[in-house]
């Protein structure tokens, strides 16, 4: 089973837990097969992740091409955590984006940088 975004969802994967709306009301079973249908139903409930998996049961390949080493993590979780202290995630969709989107462009950005710093010569 796997979270992923919205924007990362293909027809034909399956979803591995229920779909609810803000509300708690049930939008999806378990085990139905996404369509392009569903995901824009997502869009106007303004669900942004779901849990899913492929139709033969394999998890969906990762959003990213790499793995971020567990310190550079860390620092980026406590960072978001000061940043985004009165922020309200789980009522506001809008919000719960923009937390994913610098999240997701502060780990590219480290990595670039952790990229960088490996390959300079060291004299």
């Amino acid at each position: 089973m796997a979270r992923m975004s919205l924007d990362s969802l293909a027809p034909g994967m399956k979803l591995s837990k229920p779909v609810l709306n803000p509300n708690g009301i049930l939008l999806l079973q378990s085990g139905e097969v996404l369509t392009p249908k569903h995901m824009a139903l997502f869009k106007t409930w303004g669900i942004r992740e779901v849990d899913v998996v492929r139709q033969d049961g394999a998890e969906p390949e990762a959003e990213e091409g790499f793995i971020v080493p567990a310190e550079i993590l860390a620092a980026i979780e406590d960072e978001m955590m000061r940043r985004f202290r009165r922020a309200d995630l789980k009522r506001g969709p809008m919000m719960a984006d923009i937390h994913r989107i610098v999240g997701r462009h502060m780990i590219r950005q480290r990595m670039a940088q952790a990229t960088a710093g490996s390959q300079q010569p060291r004299g």
